[in-house]
């Protein structure tokens, strides 16, 4: 007779499998609850009171204002676009003042190509029961979501991670990291700054925009009051991390607002960190454990989708890690 038969789930897996880990880890998962009125941690600040609009206007993240001034794409009925682009920084002398009359020089520029697309997506779900969604709950989840793609939207930007069939590379990829000046205060912060636009400005770039760590940011604006040097703050950026852009080296897709949905019905897979298939055929056929029917529970999931794309034309972008003021 199994131990735990009528109990423990994990009890009886030890007696059947000993400590095999990936039975004990898909048993062990954490699961996700919804947002309920007794949940002071999660919910419950939302039950029997009026929720504020607490952001009217959301901050735009960093790389939402980079991508406004990029070249924008238009992605509609394709699935990706061949953006062209200079292979070498443009220079001065590649055109002639010619005499009246006299022949004009022939020029062959060196191009190549990026290619955009197609669209890939941020998404994100919280479920939440009727109670907590007619106490203002529903509104303020959205806003959550919405936070959430903004800050996801610049932590995936702003790196240097290569691109997966569900995102496209950080523009960061394939740049080293310049190495920051030592010392500190503001002759490090001059340094740095002088450093990343210069190597900007020697890959082609035009103008030079900075993004940083908010508490850069700050530091960089104190010391900087009446300069023209625009730094953009980014919690999606680490602490001591500072990028320089120019933002006409990227070309974007992205949509202006992100996509909601709601449902009462759906049947849902409540894992945060890895989400399954509700069921997967095979033989066996396999579930997913911890289900959850929204129309059963009284509950109401709430969806966000942002759909964007961007890439990188040319090398004019440069960073460093641990800048020292």
């Amino acid at each position: 007779m199994l131990a735990g038969r009528n109990g423990d789930p994990v009890a009886v897996a030890r007696q059947l499998y000993g400590d095999e880990p990936v039975t004990l880890a898909l048993l062990q998962r954490a699961a996700v609850a919804p947002a309920s009125t007794g949940d002071t941690g999660w919910a419950g600040a939302l039950a029997g009171q009026a929720v504020l609009d607490f952001v009217a206007n959301l901050p735009q993240s960093a790389a939402g204002r980079l991508f406004a001034r990029a070249l924008r794409v238009d992605l509609a009925g394709v699935g990706s676009v061949a953006v062209p682009g200079r292979l070498d920084p443009a220079t001065g002398g590649t055109m002639s003042w010619v005499q009246e009359g006299a022949p004009i020089p022939v020029r062959q520029a060196n191009l190549g190509s990026t290619v955009i697309g197609p669209m890939s997506k941020l998404g994100g779900l919280v479920v939440l029961t009727r109670q907590v969604a007619e106490a203002g709950g529903e509104a303020a989840f959205r806003t959550l979501l919405e936070e959430d793609a903004s800050v996801s939207l610049d932590a995936s930007a702003f790196s240097p991670e290569a691109a997966t069939d569900s995102r496209p590379a950080g523009l960061l990829n394939g740049i080293a990291p310049l190495t920051a000046t030592a010392g500190g205060g503001e002759s490090a912060m001059q340094a740095d700054l002088a450093k990343l636009a210069g190597a900007v400005f020697a890959a082609g770039g035009r103008e030079v925009v900075f993004v940083a760590n908010p508490a850069q940011a700050f530091t960089a604006a104190l010391r900087l009051q009446g300069r023209e040097v625009e730094v953009l703050p980014s919690v999606g950026v680490a602490p001591g991390t500072i990028i320089a852009i120019d933002p006409g080296t990227v070309a974007a897709s992205v949509d202006p607002t992100p996509d909601f949905d709601r449902s009462i019905h759906a049947l849902l897979h409540m894992e945060a960190d890895d989400p399954a298939a509700i069921s997967t055929p095979g033989t066996p056929n396999v579930s997913a454990g911890n289900l959850r029917s929204l129309f059963q529970t009284d509950s109401l999931g709430v969806r966000c989708i942002l759909s964007a794309t961007w890439a990188r034309r040319s090398g004019a972008v440069a960073y460093m890690t641990d800048v020292a003021w």
